[in-house]
């Protein structure tokens, strides 16, 4: 077997491991969010606390100004531009 048929053989088996890691962890997210839900739904049944609109539209906001910051450092490293990028990250 040549190196290069090793190398490529090498290749195609580590893909399998990644893609079974992969799914592993989607799996494990699922059993872990699933059990939290059962848990929230056997402690507190149907009931619902009250929506405080202040903090959701706080929480939106944050959330929304992180993905543009993150949106400007990765194009900033695709286009190797330091200053960009890390103006993006803080």
């Amino acid at each position: 077997m040549s190196a290069v048929a090793a190398t490529i053989d090498q290749y195609r088996r580590q893909l399998r491991i990644n893609r079974m890691g992969l799914w592993l962890f989607f799996i494990s997210e699922a059993f872990l969010f699933g059990g939290l839900l059962v848990v929230r739904f056997y402690l507190w049944g149907n009931t619902r606390p009250e929506l405080d609109q202040v903090i959701g539209l706080i929480v939106t906001s944050v959330l929304l100004a992180s993905s543009f910051s993150m949106n400007l450092a990765e194009t900033g490293m695709e286009y190797n531009d330091r200053k960009t990028f890390s103006r993006g990250l803080i």
